[in-house]
Protein backbone atom coordinates (compact mmCIF):
# COMPACT_ATOMS: atom_id res chain seq x y z
CA UNK A 1 0.00 0.00 0.00
CA UNK A 2 2.91 2.29 0.60
CA UNK A 3 4.67 1.64 -3.07
CA UNK A 4 0.78 2.04 -4.42
CA UNK A 5 1.00 6.01 -2.65
CA UNK A 6 4.38 6.61 -3.68
CA UNK A 7 3.76 6.67 -7.52
CA UNK A 8 3.13 10.31 -7.94
CA UNK A 9 0.60 11.76 -10.14
CA UNK A 10 1.07 15.68 -11.16
CA UNK A 11 -1.63 17.37 -12.87
CA UNK A 12 -0.41 20.68 -13.18
CA UNK A 13 2.58 22.79 -12.93
CA UNK A 14 3.65 26.34 -11.42
CA UNK A 15 3.84 29.59 -13.13
CA UNK A 16 7.66 28.56 -13.64
CA UNK A 17 7.73 25.47 -13.59
CA UNK A 18 10.54 22.38 -12.89
CA UNK A 19 10.55 20.64 -15.99
CA UNK A 20 12.98 17.88 -16.28
CA UNK A 21 13.41 14.91 -14.42
CA UNK A 22 14.30 13.72 -10.74
CA UNK A 23 15.83 10.33 -9.66
CA UNK A 24 14.75 8.87 -6.12
CA UNK A 25 16.05 5.40 -4.52
CA UNK A 26 13.44 3.66 -2.82
CA UNK A 27 14.04 1.18 0.16
CA UNK A 28 10.72 -0.27 1.92
CA UNK A 29 10.19 -3.83 3.16
CA UNK A 30 8.91 -4.71 0.49
CA UNK A 31 11.29 -3.23 -1.83
CA UNK A 32 14.97 -3.24 -1.77
CA UNK A 33 17.38 -0.53 -3.84
CA UNK A 34 14.09 0.84 -6.34
CA UNK A 35 14.77 3.44 -8.33
CA UNK A 36 11.57 6.30 -9.27
CA UNK A 37 12.02 8.28 -11.42
CA UNK A 38 9.53 11.41 -12.13
CA UNK A 39 9.12 13.12 -15.21
CA UNK A 40 7.58 16.98 -15.62
CA UNK A 41 6.72 18.71 -18.61
CA UNK A 42 4.75 21.31 -19.21
CA UNK A 43 2.88 18.36 -21.34
CA UNK A 44 2.15 15.93 -18.38
CA UNK A 45 3.87 13.72 -15.71
CA UNK A 46 5.22 10.76 -15.80
CA UNK A 47 6.58 8.17 -12.92
CA UNK A 48 8.55 4.95 -13.45
CA UNK A 49 9.44 2.90 -10.57
CA UNK A 50 11.79 -0.68 -10.90
CA UNK A 51 12.33 -2.51 -7.81
CA UNK A 52 12.90 -6.17 -6.97
CA UNK A 53 9.89 -7.77 -8.39
CA UNK A 54 7.91 -4.88 -9.03
CA UNK A 55 8.04 -2.57 -11.76
CA UNK A 56 5.09 0.35 -12.04
CA UNK A 57 4.63 3.27 -14.70
CA UNK A 58 2.07 5.70 -14.34
CA UNK A 59 1.34 8.36 -17.01
CA UNK A 60 -0.57 11.72 -16.06
CA UNK A 61 -1.32 13.55 -19.63
CA UNK A 62 -1.56 17.59 -18.37
CA UNK A 63 -5.57 17.68 -19.71
CA UNK A 64 -6.49 14.49 -19.17
CA UNK A 65 -8.90 13.83 -16.04
CA UNK A 66 -7.46 10.11 -15.38
CA UNK A 67 -4.04 8.72 -15.09
CA UNK A 68 -3.15 5.41 -16.96
CA UNK A 69 -1.02 2.62 -15.47
CA UNK A 70 1.14 1.18 -18.31
CA UNK A 71 2.73 -2.56 -18.38
CA UNK A 72 5.88 -1.91 -20.84
CA UNK A 73 6.12 -5.72 -21.27
CA UNK A 74 2.64 -6.80 -21.97
CA UNK A 75 1.87 -3.51 -23.51
CA UNK A 76 -1.11 -3.08 -22.23
CA UNK A 77 -2.75 -0.05 -20.02
CA UNK A 78 -5.54 0.33 -17.73
CA UNK A 79 -7.24 3.54 -16.60
CA UNK A 80 -7.54 4.99 -13.06
CA UNK A 81 -10.38 7.82 -12.53
CA UNK A 82 -8.63 10.66 -10.64
CA UNK A 83 -11.99 12.02 -9.08
CA UNK A 84 -12.33 8.53 -7.41
CA UNK A 85 -8.75 8.68 -6.57
CA UNK A 86 -9.46 12.64 -5.03
CA UNK A 87 -12.79 11.34 -3.20
CA UNK A 88 -10.43 8.25 -1.68
CA UNK A 89 -7.83 10.55 -0.49
CA UNK A 90 -10.19 13.33 1.10
CA UNK A 91 -12.16 10.28 2.90
CA UNK A 92 -8.59 8.95 4.10
CA UNK A 93 -7.36 11.94 6.02
CA UNK A 94 -11.37 13.23 7.62
CA UNK A 95 -11.20 12.54 10.70
CA UNK A 96 -7.54 12.52 11.41
CA UNK A 97 -5.71 14.77 13.89
CA UNK A 98 -2.10 16.14 12.42
CA UNK A 99 0.77 17.85 14.36
CA UNK A 100 3.70 19.97 12.77
CA UNK A 101 7.04 20.26 13.91
CA UNK A 102 9.39 21.99 12.26
CA UNK A 103 13.51 21.32 12.20
CA UNK A 104 14.56 24.02 9.87
CA UNK A 105 15.70 24.71 6.29
CA UNK A 106 18.51 22.48 4.40
CA UNK A 107 19.58 22.28 0.87
CA UNK A 108 19.01 19.14 -1.40
CA UNK A 109 20.86 18.97 -4.68
CA UNK A 110 21.27 22.82 -4.74
CA UNK A 111 17.50 23.53 -3.78
CA UNK A 112 16.17 25.07 -0.80
CA UNK A 113 14.29 22.70 1.47
CA UNK A 114 11.69 22.87 4.55
CA UNK A 115 12.60 20.11 6.90
CA UNK A 116 9.61 19.43 9.25
CA UNK A 117 7.80 15.98 11.08
CA UNK A 118 4.26 15.73 10.08
CA UNK A 119 2.86 13.10 12.83
CA UNK A 120 -0.34 11.43 13.18
CA UNK A 121 -1.79 8.95 15.58
CA UNK A 122 -0.55 6.15 13.56
CA UNK A 123 1.76 7.63 10.84
CA UNK A 124 5.38 9.57 11.29
CA UNK A 125 6.23 11.49 8.00
CA UNK A 126 9.61 13.35 8.22
CA UNK A 127 9.80 15.20 5.07
CA UNK A 128 12.35 17.51 3.14
CA UNK A 129 9.89 19.94 0.71
CA UNK A 130 11.20 22.60 -2.02
CA UNK A 131 8.86 25.14 -3.25
CA UNK A 132 11.00 25.21 -6.32
CA UNK A 133 9.77 22.57 -7.86
CA UNK A 134 6.10 22.38 -6.86
CA UNK A 135 4.87 25.22 -4.90
CA UNK A 136 1.63 24.67 -2.24
CA UNK A 137 -1.43 25.13 -4.46
CA UNK A 138 -0.03 22.46 -7.02
CA UNK A 139 0.55 20.34 -4.42
CA UNK A 140 -2.86 20.50 -2.75
CA UNK A 141 -4.36 19.74 -6.01
CA UNK A 142 -2.24 17.08 -6.46
CA UNK A 143 -2.38 15.40 -3.38
CA UNK A 144 -6.52 15.93 -4.26
CA UNK A 145 -5.88 13.65 -7.15
CA UNK A 146 -3.92 10.70 -5.87
CA UNK A 147 -2.23 10.42 -2.45
CA UNK A 148 1.48 11.07 -2.95
CA UNK A 149 3.80 9.55 -0.30
CA UNK A 150 1.16 9.27 1.61
CA UNK A 151 -0.27 12.94 2.30
CA UNK A 152 -4.20 13.82 1.82
CA UNK A 153 -5.50 16.86 1.15
CA UNK A 154 -6.03 17.84 4.96
CA UNK A 155 -2.32 16.75 5.65
CA UNK A 156 -1.25 19.24 2.46
CA UNK A 157 -3.42 22.05 3.95
CA UNK A 158 -1.68 21.80 7.23
CA UNK A 159 1.86 22.17 5.62
CA UNK A 160 0.12 25.12 3.86
CA UNK A 161 -0.99 26.42 7.13
CA UNK A 162 2.56 25.95 8.27
CA UNK A 163 4.96 26.88 5.38
CA UNK A 164 6.42 24.42 4.48
CA UNK A 165 4.16 22.54 1.77
CA UNK A 166 6.22 21.81 -1.71
CA UNK A 167 7.59 19.12 -3.43
CA UNK A 168 9.20 16.19 -1.41
CA UNK A 169 12.80 15.30 -2.49
CA UNK A 170 13.50 13.71 0.75
CA UNK A 171 10.98 11.49 3.09
CA UNK A 172 11.10 9.05 5.80
CA UNK A 173 7.67 7.45 6.47
CA UNK A 174 6.86 4.94 9.72
CA UNK A 175 3.66 3.37 10.01
CA UNK A 176 3.01 0.36 12.14
CA UNK A 177 6.68 -0.51 12.29
CA UNK A 178 7.38 -0.35 8.54
CA UNK A 179 9.01 2.42 6.75
CA UNK A 180 9.36 3.45 3.68
CA UNK A 181 12.33 6.38 2.38
CA UNK A 182 12.18 7.87 -0.85
CA UNK A 183 15.76 9.82 -1.57
CA UNK A 184 16.12 12.31 -4.59
CA UNK A 185 19.64 11.31 -6.48
CA UNK A 186 19.72 13.78 -9.17
CA UNK A 187 17.69 16.73 -10.42
CA UNK A 188 18.19 16.98 -14.60
CA UNK A 189 16.65 20.14 -15.83
CA UNK A 190 15.03 19.17 -19.53
CA UNK A 191 12.40 19.45 -21.70
CA UNK A 192 10.36 16.35 -23.31
CA UNK A 193 8.73 15.86 -26.78
CA UNK A 194 5.17 15.72 -26.12
CA UNK A 195 5.39 11.94 -27.20
CA UNK A 196 6.64 11.04 -24.04
CA UNK A 197 3.76 11.61 -21.65
CA UNK A 198 1.10 9.70 -24.81
CA UNK A 199 -0.18 6.39 -24.07
CA UNK A 200 2.36 4.67 -26.56
CA UNK A 201 1.07 3.52 -30.16
CA UNK A 202 0.33 -0.71 -29.63
CA UNK A 203 -0.42 -0.69 -26.39
CA UNK A 204 -3.89 -2.38 -25.06
CA UNK A 205 -6.90 -1.12 -22.94
CA UNK A 206 -7.39 -3.62 -20.30
CA UNK A 207 -10.36 -3.07 -17.57
CA UNK A 208 -8.86 -4.53 -14.12
CA UNK A 209 -5.18 -3.76 -12.55
CA UNK A 210 -5.14 -7.53 -12.34
CA UNK A 211 -4.98 -8.32 -15.82
CA UNK A 212 -1.60 -6.18 -16.05
CA UNK A 213 -0.15 -9.14 -14.62
CA UNK A 214 -1.23 -12.03 -17.63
Amino acid sequence: MMMCSLLIALLLLPTKPFEGSVLFSVSAPEVKDGNLVIMLSRYGAKAIFDGKDQAFEFLIPKQDSAAYKLNAYGKTYNIVGLSDSRRLAETLGKFDDYTIEKHGQETLLGYTCEHFTLKTKTRTLELWTARDILDAEQLTKLAGAVTLLGLNPRMVQKMVEAGVAGFPLKLRAEENGKVLTVIAKKATRKTFPKSMFEIPKGYRKIESESMLLR
